[in-house]
């Protein structure tokens, strides 16, 4: 059984759709279970914390598909532009699971040229690079994640619109009912976290 906060659910408040609420309930033992079965390979790809998070993210934004059949699609035609062999979102994944801070941002710094334009861009490359195995090999095959994976996917989804006005201590408490690392998150940690994802929201 989850062990369940003191503050259990006071975020909540914050969510109008019962559908979402629903689903961010149910997200807590779902993540408990994958990321339990990931930590006994630690040195692979979080894959199964990483697909119950795809599946999280599709069931909040209504977008989980009805299976009507198995229909094979069309073959795809042949590629004119690099960003027909490789989406952008998955080199931005790429890029942020290797990386601190946005990769919006580290576009903009590359834009400028010299030496630290330069090394943004390398690091771009190399997010291309691995998103291009991702892609065309499956996402067993990428790497760890050099920054943290669970604690930045749930604050993607706290800072998503549909808990965009939490506060502070309402991210906090979100993390604690949710978050199956089994740590107490301080305000400060979140703070951190926050900064290091290039955060736009402010940390009040």
């Amino acid at each position: 059984m989850l062990k369940v906060s003191k503050n259990r659910h006071r975020w909540k408040v914050w969510i109008d759709d019962h559908r979402i609420s629903e689903v961010l309930e149910d997200a807590a033992e779902r993540l408990s279970w994958a990321w339990n079965v990931d930590k006994e390979r630690p040195e692979k790809f979080p894959v199964n914390t990483w697909y119950q998070f795809v599946q999280i993210e599709e069931q909040l934004e209504n977008k989980t598909p009805v299976r009507k059949g198995i229909k094979v699609p069309p073959p795809p035609p042949p590629p004119k532009k690099l960003s027909d062999l490789v989406d952008d979102s998955v080199i931005k994944a790429a890029y942020e699971d290797q990386n601190d801070g946005r990769y919006e941002d580290a576009l903009i710094e590359a834009r400028g040229g010299f030496e630290a334009g330069y090394r943004a861009m390398r690091k771009v490359t190399r997010a291309l690079d691995l998103a291009y195995l991702i892609i065309y090999q499956g996402i067993e095959q990428a790497p760890k994640p050099r920054v943290h994976f669970l604690h930045r996917s749930l604050l993607q989804i706290a800072e998503s619109r549909h808990l965009r006005d939490l506060t502070q201590q309402g991210i906090v408490e979100f993390f604690d009912d949710v978050c199956p690392c089994g740590v107490k998150h301080s305000p400060d940690a979140i703070r951190k976290l926050r900064k290091r994802a290039g955060s736009r929201i402010p940390n009040s």
